[in-house]
C-alpha cells in the first residue's frame, strides 16, 4: 500500500504532514498526518478554539501572533498585536475587555479597573469599558499624545509638549493635574492618585495623599500602584515608598541591573537587563511566585488597583501570565486550541481538549476551576453553579468544587454512565440503560427522579430544574420550575435549561423556548431555522425570581444567534464568529468552538484512502490530489466536490491502489 498524506487549507497555502508506512499499516492514521487525534466517545467530535464574550473574554489569537506591548488592569488584561491591533481577555463586565470594532493603528494600551485605552499613531486616544465618571469620555481635541495611563476610575495623557490631561474621576481631586506641570517625560497613574517624571530626573505626585521622598532624583522610570509607587534611577536601583502592608515597598536587599519597573495592587515587579523578573509584596495568589525560568523578558505589568496577578511580555512576542485566575486559565492568555467541548457556569467556564483533559478558568471561589490533579481521559464535563462534573471514557463521573450540598458526592459504585448535567447544588448522571440518577440539593424535588422515567436519551440541569429527553422526542421536567414544559412538545432532539428558562430543538431546526422571559429569553427570533445545538445561560444578577437569562443557537452554517439579557454583551456575538461547531451559555458569558481550518483525517476502507472532514452548510468544498505536489499537480477527486450540510462527510479516493508509493491530499472551501 502506498503512501498517503493529507493536507488541510481554506487557500493555497500547505503544509505537508508526513506519515510513515508503519502508521498507514495500523488502518487509521491520526496526528501524524492529520490535523487532529481523537479516541474513545470524541472520535467524531471536531477539535477547534474556543472564543469566549459576554462577562469573561477569553484571548483569540493564532499561536504565532507577536506581541508588542502589554497592559494589566484588575480582572483584564490587553496586549498590542505587531500589527497595530489590540487583543483583550479576562473580566469584561463592563466590556473593558472589548476593544472597539476596527481598532487599528495602536502603538500603547492602558488598563484600569474597569476601563481601558489606547494611543493610537497619529497621537490620539481611545476609551472603552466603564464610563461612570467619564474616564473613557476623551476630552474633545485631545492630540499630540505620547503616553497613557490609567487608574482605578480616571484616565491620563501625556502629550507631546510635556504637558498632561486627565478625566475621569475626582474624587481625590486626581484630575486636578498641578497648576504650572512642564517638561514632564513619564505618567503613571495609582488607584486615587498619579505621578509624573519631569525632564530633570525629579518627580510630581498629586491625590491620595502620596508624597515624593525628599531629594529623590535621577529618576528615569515610574510606576503606581493602588497605595504604592516606585522609582528607577539612573544607577539602575529602584526606591520604593508609600503603603506596605504586604511588604510591597520593602525592596530586596541587593537588587540592581534593573531596567523596568511595575506596580500593581500590593505587590511590584522590575525587570532586570538580563531578561529576569523579580517579585515582592503580595502573595495571596501566587503573585510574586515568578514562573520558573522564565527569561528573555522585555517588558512586565501588573494588575492595578486589588489586581492580584501580573504579566511578562518576553522577546519572542509571547506572554506569560501567573497570580489569580479568576478569568482565565492558570496556563495564562494562551489559545485554547484543540477542544471538543466547553461548558460554562455561572461565574466559571470548562474546556476539553481533544487528549481527555480538562482546562478551567474563572471564579474559584470554590475550587471550581481547580481541575483534579491526574483527571484524564475524559469525554464530556458539565459545569454547575459552582461545581463541575467530568465524565470519563470508563463511563464513570468525577466531580469538585462546592459541595455544600452534597453535589460533588458522587454515588459510590455509579457507573455505565453516559452524559452528565450539573445544576445550582445538583448533579445528574444518564446511564446506558435510559435512566437517571440524581444527587444534591433537593429542596425543591431536584433529585427526585420522576417515578418510571426510562427511555431517556439526553438530560439538562441548571439552578434547581431538570429536564430529560426520551426517545420518542417528548421532555419531562422536575424541580422547581414556574412554567412547565408545554403540552404536546414533541419531536425534540435536544434540550438546555438556563436560570428560569429552558430551550428545546425540534427535529426541523427550530426551537421552542419557556419560562422566565424577562428579557426575551424564550422568545425565539422569528424566521430562526436550521439549528443545530442550543444553549441557555442566566443568573442570580438582578435579585429577581425572573432574573437575568439569555439563549444562543448554534446554526448549520456555523453562525451563533444570540437573544435575551445581554447586560454584559453575553448574547451579542463577535463579529466574523464563524465555524462554529459547539456552543455553552453561563451566567453571564457565552462561549463557542471554532473550527480555523477544516477538521479532517484519513481512514481506510477496502484499501482505499478516505478524507472526513467537517462541513458547514452554505459553502462548498473539493477535495484534491496531488503525486508530488509539483506546480499544476493538483486534481480534483472524482465525487471530491461537495456541499457542506453540518455533518462530517467522507471523500473516497478509489483510484489510490493503484497509484505510486506517495499521494497527498488538501481540502479547499470554494467561492
Amino acid at each position: 500500500m502506498g503512501l498517503h498524506r493529507l493536507l488541510t487549507s481554506i487557500t493555497e497555502s500547505l503544509v505537508v504532514r508526513k506519515c510513515s508506512r508503519h502508521q498507514w499499516q495500523r488502518l487509521v492514521v491520526y496526528a501524524a498526518c492529520a490535523v487532529i487525534s481523537r479516541q474513545s466517545l470524541m472520535a467524531s467530535s471536531p477539535a477547534g478554539e474556543v472564543v469566549g464574550w459576554g462577562s469573561i473574554v477569553l484571548p483569540h489569537f493564532e499561536p504565532a501572533t507577536v506581541f508588542t506591548r502589554i497592559a494589566a488592569g484588575w480582572g483584564h488584561d490587553l496586549a498590542l498585536k505587531s500589527d497595530g491591533t489590540v487583543v483583550a481577555w479576562g473580566d469584561n463586565l463592563s466590556g473593558q475587555a472589548t476593544p472597539p470594532a476596527g481598532l487599528s493603528n495602536v502603538v500603547a494600551v492602558a488598563a484600569g479597573l474597569y476601563h481601558s485605552l489606547a494611543l493610537k499613531s497619529d497621537s490620539t486616544v481611545v476609551g472603552w469599558g466603564a464610563n461612570v465618571w467619564g474616564e473613557t469620555t476623551v476630552p474633545a481635541g485631545l492630540s499630540n499624545v505620547v503616553a497613557i495611563a490609567v487608574g482605578n476610575g480616571h484616565s491620563l495623557a501625556l502629550r507631546s509638549d510635556g504637558t498632561v490631561v486627565a478625566w475621569g474621576d475626582n474624587a481625590g481631586g486626581q484630575i486636578n493635574v498641578p497648576v504650572g506641570l512642564s517638561n514632564v517625560t513619564a505618567i503613571a497613574a495609582g488607584s486615587g492618585h498619579n505621578l509624573a517624571l519631569r525632564s530633570d530626573g525629579t518627580m510630581v505626585a498629586w491625590s491620595g495623599g502620596q508624597i515624593v521622598p525628599v531629594g529623590l532624583s535621577n529618576v528615569t522610570a515610574i510606576a503606581a500602584g493602588y497605595g504604592h509607587n516606585l522609582a528607577l534611577k539612573s544607577d539602575n536601583t529602584v526606591v520604593a515608598w508609600g503603603d506596605n502592608t504586604s511588604g510591597q515597598t520593602t525592596v530586596p536587599s541587593g537588587l540592581s541591573n534593573i531596567i523596568a519597573v511595575a506596580a500593581g495592587g500590593n505587590d511590584s515587579l522590575a525587570l532586570r537587563s538580563d531578561g529576569s523578573v523579580v517579585a515582592w509584596g503580595e502573595n495571596s495568589d501566587g503573585q510574586t511566585n515568578v514562573p520558573v525560568g522564565l527569561s528573555n523578558v522585555v517588558a512586565i505589568a501588573v494588575g492595578s488597583s486589588y489586581g492580584s496577578h501580573n504579566l511578562a511580555l518576553r522577546s519572542d512576542g509571547k506572554v506569560v501570565r501567573w497570580g489569580d485566575n479568576r478569568f482565565l486559565p492558570k496556563a495564562g492568555p494562551v489559545e485554547l486550541s484543540n477542544v471538543v467541548a466547553v461548558a460554562a457556569g455561572m461565574s466559571h467556564s470548562l474546556a476539553l481538549k481533544s487528549d481527555g483533559s480538562v482546562i478551567g478558568w474563572g471564579d474559584n471561589t470554590f475550587g471550581q476551576t481547580t481541575v483534579p490533579v491526574g483527571l484524564s481521559n475524559v469525554v464530556a464535563v458539565a459545569a454547575g453553579d459552582s461545581h463541575n462534573l467530568a465524565l470519563k471514557s470508563d463511563a464513570t463521573v468525577v466531580a469538585w468544587g462546592g459541595n455544600a450540598y452534597g453535589q460533588a458526592n458522587v454515588p459510590f459504585g455509579l457507573n455505565s454512565v453516559v452524559a452528565i448535567a450539573a445544576g445550582y447544588g445538583h448533579s445528574l448522571a444518564l446511564k446506558s440503560d435510559g435512566s437517571v440518577v440524581a444527587w444534591g440539593w433537593n429542596m425543591y424535588g431536584e433529585t427526585n427522579v420522576p417515578a418510571g422515567l426510562s427511555n431517556v436519551t439526553a438530560i439538562a440541569a441548571r439552578q434547581d430544574y431538570n429536564l430529560a429527553l426520551k426517545s420518542d422526542g417528548t421532555v419531562t421536567g422536575w424541580g422547581y420550575s414556574q412554567t412547565p414544559v408545554p403540552a404536546g412538545l414533541s419531536n425534540v432532539v435536544a434540550i438546555s435549561v438556563g436560570y428560569h428558562h429552558s430551550l428545546a430543538l425540534k427535529r426541523d431546526g427550530t426551537v421552542v423556548g419557556w419560562g422566565a422571559n424577562g428579557y426575551g429569553q424564550t422568545t425565539v427570533p422569528a424566521g430562526l431555522s436550521n439549528v443545530v445545538a442550543i444553549a441557555a445561560g442566566g443568573t442570580d444578577f438582578a435579585g429577581t425570581a425572573d432574573s437575568v437569562g439569555h439563549s444562543l443557537a448554534l446554526k448549520s452554517d456555523g453562525t451563533v444567534i444570540g437573544w435575551g439579557a445581554n447586560n454584559v454583551g453575553q448574547a451579542t456575538t463577535p463579529a466574523a464568529l464563524s465555524d462554529v461547531v459547539a456552543i455553552a451559555a453561563g451566567g453571564g458569558q457565552s462561549l463557542a468552538v471554532t473550527l480555523r481550518s477544516r477538521t479532517a483525517r484519513i481512514e481506510l476502507s477496502n484499501h482505499s484512502p478516505v478524507i472526513r472532514f467537517r462541513t458547514f452548510s452554505g459553502h462548498k468544498y473539493s477535495v484534491e490530489y496531488s503525486p508530488d505536489l509539483g506546480p499544476g499537480s493538483w486534481v480534483a477527486l472524482p465525487g471530491g466536490d461537495v456541499q457542506g450540510n453540518w455533518p462530517e462527510v467522507l471523500v473516497t479516493d478509489t483510484n489510490a491502489a493503484a497509484d505510486a508509493d506517495t499521494r497527498f491530499y488538501r481540502i479547499k472551501q470554494l467561492p
